[in-house]
């Protein structure tokens, strides 16, 4: 991990106090130069997802920071043209103090380097459209530069803007095979992806289904505590699909899922205590977990009780 340097925060602490009056408060913040996985990444937009090059001037309006750091001729500074590593860390550093516009030129002064990590991080200031202009375009552009260059990350997100066609015309062949190039790296998210399309098939021409490749890239997922994944997988052990039979397994998955709040996870739980599918009939984990599931989002979860607590579907 690299440390960002005493000269470095002194530069963060004279931009920031030139430009927002105050400096920025280091203390008990931890940078990061690489994003081994999404909980190093600032979360300023789910994952579940111009042709013109980027510059600052696109970034921010004439009248504001853009134009303050050229008066000041801070532009002129060392760093402005160092370290690509140590930008992304004072960037980061930015971000966690809250100071986005700040974090967002650091990370265009890493990108114009060709940091991978810092592409991807613009990419997803770019697809939010919060703290600059929304454009999918510029997203995309930043998303693949980063996934050509193996940033896991960046190649989970360009397949994502290629599936849904933000920014990019619509395409699944291209899409799926950057979502496996990226499972293929252990992203868990990616994992999953692509166990869900060989499960369906027919999503992509490279993609026809086969369970037991389904299984394969679930089991990978989940075992890193993907919530869909084990949900999915524990399904496919109920059935026998890909994998023999088990349903002691498939509960057992399903139990984690729902750990997470998973919604049809919980709804299964629910429907499975209710009719007694296998295990001893319990009204009381029956109704809990069809609570819990209503609460999170699952509409047939609410049918799954009358008012009074008692089950629809025994007729109790």
């Amino acid at each position: 991990m690299r440390s960002v340097t005493l000269e470095a925060i002194r530069l963060l602490n004279r931009w920031s106090e030139y430009i927002f009056g105050k400096q920025i408060d280091v203390t008990n913040t931890t940078p990061s130069s690489t994003a081994k996985d999404e909980q190093t990444v600032p979360q300023i937009i789910p994952l579940f997802i111009s042709s013109k090059k980027a510059n600052p001037k696109d970034t921010f309006p004439k009248s504001s920071i853009w134009q303050k750091l050229k008066s000041a001729k801070l532009i002129r500074l060392p760093s402005y043209k160092g370290d690509a590593g140590e930008q992304l860390d004072i960037g980061t550093l930015c971000y966690n103090s809250e100071n986005y516009q700040l974090a967002l030129l650091w990370y265009w002064l890493a990108a114009r380097q060709g940091h991978a990590e810092a592409q991807f991080l613009l990419g997803l200031f770019y697809e939010e459209g919060e703290i600059i202009g929304q454009d999918y375009a510029k997203a995309v552009r930043y998303f693949k530069r980063s996934a050509e260059q193996g940033f896991v990350l960046g190649q989970n997100n360009y397949a994502w803007m290629l599936i849904r066609g933000d920014g990019i015309e619509k395409n699944f062949e291209e899409g799926f095979r950057w979502y496996k190039l990226a499972a293929e790296q252990g992203f868990y998210k990616a994992q999953f992806v692509v166990g869900l399309a060989y499960f369906l098939g027919g999503w992509s021409s490279v993609a026809k289904q086969n369970f037991q490749e389904a299984v394969h890239w679930l089991r990978l997922s989940a075992d890193q505590g993907d919530p869909d994944a084990q949900f999915n997988l524990g399904l496919m052990y109920l059935k026998g699909h890909g994998v023999s039979q088990d349903h002691e397994a498939g509960m057992d998955l399903i139990e984690r899922a729902s750990e997470h709040d998973h919604p049809a996870a919980l709804y299964h739980l629910g429907l499975a205590y209710d009719l007694g599918d296998r295990v001893e009939p319990d009204d009381d984990y029956s109704n809990l977990n069809y609570e819990i599931a209503a609460e999170h989002g699952h509409s047939g979860a609410r049918f799954g009780m009358t008012g009074d607590g008692s089950q629809n579907y025994r007729g109790n």
